[in-house]
């Protein structure tokens, strides 16, 4: 083997002129850039066109739509009502749009999403198509004037405990904010509200309690023991069962 190394041989790289470039220029076809704007989605809506919209201009259109309103007042709520019209047959903008509204609800953020925009929800949870959907069911909690209890009402008409509604909710809303977290200790004294609870309710309040830290879990069954009555606890010998079996004895 020889011991010089062998040099490589590189292909020359090709010279090109300024004309030649500026030819090459001249052929290529002229680039458009589409810059987002509101008006350019609300024209789309209004010509029957929103599914050409594309999820660029939808997010630049929900994040500019407050500034939009406040240079076209009297089009807001009606602007924002075609916005949640659309939404109601289209997947995307729905996710983004309950996303939004339920930080802005949820961690009192506002500048995430336009006030018309929050104040028109009701065009979209009003549809037969969304109503049933869990997420929109919370999202109606949350407008409420007792947003933890109305969520408590809705684990239980589900009969799931906190754990399993953020498990099914949380691939479509922010399970992080404070309202998910504060509305456990609404669970107690929603229950007491139910005069005649059945079987399964009183199942639930149990799997509630269950997954309740030793403060919560405290304070719930204080509530429990001073507001549910005899009749109640006669009918219902689990939970008494479970009353005893961890408050009859012991530290609590």
């Amino acid at each position: 083997m020889n011991s010089q190394s062998s040099i490589l041989s590189l292909p020359e790289t090709p010279q090109c002129s300024p004309n030649q470039l500026i030819q090459l220029a001249r052929n290529l076809p002229d680039a458009t850039i589409s810059i987002p704007s509101v008006d350019k989605v609300l024209e789309a809506i209004e010509q029957g066109k929103a599914d050409r919209v594309s999820k660029l201009d939808w997010i630049y259109c929900i994040h500019a739509k407050s500034q939009w309103d406040r240079q076209n007042i009297d089009r807001s709520g009606k602007t924002s009502a075609a916005i949640w019209n659309v939404a109601i047959s289209n997947l995307w903008l729905q996710h983004q749009l309950l996303w939004r509204l339920a930080l802005y609800y949820g961690d009192r953020q506002e500048q995430v999403l336009a006030k018309s925009l929050a104040e028109s929800f009701d065009i979209f949870a009003n549809s037969d198509l969304v109503s049933h959907l869990l997420p929109v069911q919370i999202i109606r909690a949350f407008c409420s004037k007792k947003p933890g209890r109305e969520l408590a009402k809705l684990a239980c008409e589900q009969r799931i405990n906190r754990t399993e509604l953020l498990n099914k909710i949380r691939e479509y809303l922010p399970v992080w904010i404070p309202l998910f977290s504060n509305f456990i200790e609404d669970i107690a004294p929603y229950f007491t509200t139910i005069r005649s609870p059945n079987q399964q309710q009183v199942r639930w309040l149990l799997s509630c309690l269950d997954e309740m830290s030793e403060s919560q879990q405290i304070k719930a069954v204080n509530h429990l023991l001073t507001n549910v009555s005899n009749d109640i606890a006669s009918n219902h010998s689990l939970l008494v069962d479970w009353l005893r079996h961890n408050y009859r004895n012991g530290e609590n």
